[in-house]
């Protein structure tokens, strides 16, 4: 009998998402099992692409689930659309790929385009993926309703592309940044872990040898001290696009 490997087959559905929304996956907060076997029950969704599709008016049907809590798991999923590759290829829950396994094949593809086709032999190349690991990936990406979730995962906006690069780009190479206010798709740890891997360095203080200073929601007093020192203001959307190569830091 052959084994069920897809995104909607019907005896994982509830395991493959309550994995998806995981910390270590997309880190989906308020997400957890029971709130997923209600949207099952309730035919809300039926694979991990529906989580992005939903509205404040099917959550608050749900048991135990009033207007704050609502709106904090529709805040949460649509932060969780930032994620690294790695991490939404980990989530995909693909049979023997692993965390470890799912940052060096988005390291070396890039995006996801990529790595859907991409042949098994292109994936043997890679250190650590052995024979059977490359079938599964290959295998995966080859039935069309995986395929299908991608695309609907695409659709809704959520990152396809791996984002943090590692020290090897050095895309901040020697660069000095701070931070101020509330950041809408990454914590401080995120966004300062982006930063050193990418060769950069974060303090807490501003001072003339600061390159950036990267502005959220309600910044503290920082903002004027860098407009009085003329160092570079930023906000997130220019931060993310510094990640993806799009402006050169």
């Amino acid at each position: 009998m052959r084994r069920c490997t897809g995104l909607n087959c019907p005896a994982q559905i509830a395991r493959r998402i309550i994995h998806f929304a995981s910390k270590d996956a997309m880190d989906i907060e308020g997400l957890g099992p029971a709130i997923i076997n209600q949207l099952l029950s309730k035919g809300l969704i039926q694979n991990v692409a529906d989580l992005y599709y939903l509205k404040y008016r099917d959550l608050i049907t749900l048991a135990m689930m009033g207007d704050k809590s609502a709106r904090n798991l529709l805040e949460a999923i649509e932060k969780s659309k930032k994620r690294d590759l790695d991490r939404l290829l980990f989530g995909l829950g693909i049979n023997l790929i692993g965390s470890k396994a799912a940052q060096v094949i988005a390291e070396h593809f890039k995006n996801m385009d990529n790595i859907m086709k991409a042949k098994y032999e292109d994936f043997l190349e890679l250190p650590d993926i052995g024979p059977k690991m490359a079938r599964s990936i290959v295998t995966f990406f080859s039935e069309e309703q995986n395929r299908r979730v991608v695309e609907r995962l695409k659709e809704a906006g959520v990152n396809m592309e791996k984002l943090s690069t590692g020290k090897v780009s050095n895309i901040f190479e020697g660069k000095i940044f701070v931070l101020t206010g509330a950041l809408k798709n990454y914590t401080r740890d995120e966004a300062t872990r982006l930063i050193v891997e990418g060769g950069g360095k974060v303090i807490n203080f501003m001072s003339k040898k600061t390159d950036y200073l990267i502005v959220g929601a309600d910044p503290g007093s920082k903002l004027k001290k860098a407009q009085e020192l003329g160092v570079k203001i930023i906000n997130e959307e220019q931060f993310e696009a510094m990640l993806k190569g799009d402006i050169q830091p």
